[in-house]
């Protein structure tokens, strides 16, 4: 099979419409959702390196930066944590990951307006938010499975630096080709990169043996005070400000702790509150099968997937956690 028969049939033509799109653009800002994890940084840097291959200027923007965890992620330039510092006059832009405004960032969704635009996502969405081109599709595993495909319609080989991005992204969203999301085309991308010659074995050890003994700690001690609601079918924690100063730990280290809460026999939704400031919480949901937890972040006006959601609330942490714990349990037909 030839690399570009790669691209399903049903969404050829968006695919290469978006990099056609994508090839006259140059001076362009490259962002994702704040926060960025694993599928929006890979997005980044697998869009940078195409643009570098294409000799454009690029730069590469997240106002909360790069999370320590994914540091070792290999990239054709700086990362900007400020509009202002850009090294030159932006002329377009390229949102990944994300489907939402205001999940650029307030800075940079006050400015998206001044530039042409193309939107590359897999989030649920009822329009992109691409002026040129949008490429949506709820179906895929990652964006960076459409990215893959993007390279592909421009003749790139998936081989590294590019693959070690696109391989981040399709790793991670499918929790390690374990979610329902990983599917034949997932498997086939992996096995290009792969026979390309990536170590998918290097990205897992990257990830995964990093830890400080302060994750491993805080870990543990969220995991020991879970909170079991609406006959065990949900499994809820909260993390305060407090817990993050008393194990020396950042937002970063709760980085896929709400996986292992689905994990519990019985759950069908795990919840995790983290307290952000002392007025404002964020929260990620996750869910087994049929059990949609994207209705109940939209409620709340946060967004992602049907069995991965999240959001924020602006409200006091224990405030907070009985809004979200009231509208978790009004889904799942219990009482509070």
């Amino acid at each position: 099979m030839l690399s570009s028969e790669l691209i399903p049939e049903d969404i050829e033509l968006e695919v290469r419409g978006a990099a056609d799109a994508l090839v006259p653009f140059n001076r362009v800002i490259l962002a994702a959702h704040v926060n960025l994890d694993g599928d929006a940084l890979g997005s980044l840097g697998a869009a940078a390196w195409m643009l570098q291959s294409l000799g454009k200027e690029f730069a590469i923007y997240s106002s909360t930066g790069v999370p320590r965890y994914l540091e070792f992620v290999r990239l054709p330039g700086p990362v900007y944590t400020d509009l202002a510092s850009i090294p030159f006059r932006p002329e377009s832009a390229l949102y990944l990951d994300c489907s939402e405004k205001s999940r650029l960032g307030k800075p940079l969704e006050e400015k998206m307006g001044d530039w042409p635009s193309i939107n590359i996502d897999h989030h649920m969405a009822e329009r992109g938010l691409g002026s040129v081109a949008n490429l949506l599709v709820p179906r895929a595993a990652a964006t960076c499975q459409l990215m893959a495909y993007v390279a592909l319609a421009l003749s790139f080989p998936l081989e590294d630096p590019l693959a070690g991005c696109l391989a981040l992204g399709l790793m991670t969203d499918t929790g390690w080709f374990t979610h329902g999301n990983t599917s034949a085309e997932v498997l086939a991308l992996c096995a290009l990169v792969v026979r390309n010659g990536f170590s998918l074995e290097k990205l897992r050890e990257q990830l995964h043996n990093n830890w400080s003994v302060g994750k491993m700690r805080l870990w543990g001690s969220l995991m020991s005070d879970v909170h079991l609601y609406c006959d065990r079918r949900l499994a809820f924690a909260a993390v305060s400000s407090e817990d993050f100063q008393r194990y020396h730990c950042s937002k970063d280290d709760l980085e896929g702790l709400v996986e292992w809460f689905r994990r519990i026999r019985d759950v069908e939704i795990a919840a995790i509150l983290r307290e952000e400031t002392k007025e404002r919480c964020k929260f990620s949901l996750r869910s087994r099968g049929n059990v949609d937890v994207h209705s109940i972040a939209s409620s709340l006006n946060g967004g992602g997937h049907f069995n991965a959601a999240g959001g924020a609330i602006d409200l006091p942490l224990d405030e907070a956690k009985e809004v979200l714990l009231a509208y978790i349990e009004k889904s799942l037909g219990c009482a509070h």
